[in-house]
């Protein structure tokens, strides 16, 4: 027998993104953030 899943809530989705966004400044500001990524988090307001 297959369960099928339910929708994830909203405010987990929130979490997540926050989450992976942060994961994703760490790996940026390690390598060397490129202008595609420090573009987006200022557009974002994660850094200044």
């Amino acid at each position: 027998m297959e369960v099928i899943a339910s929708k994830p809530r909203t405010a987990r989705l929130g979490a997540l993104l926050q989450e992976s966004e942060a994961l994703l400044v760490e790996l940026q500001e390690a390598g060397g953030m490129d202008r595609l990524w420090r573009w987006y988090f200022r557009l974002a307001g994660r850094i200044g």
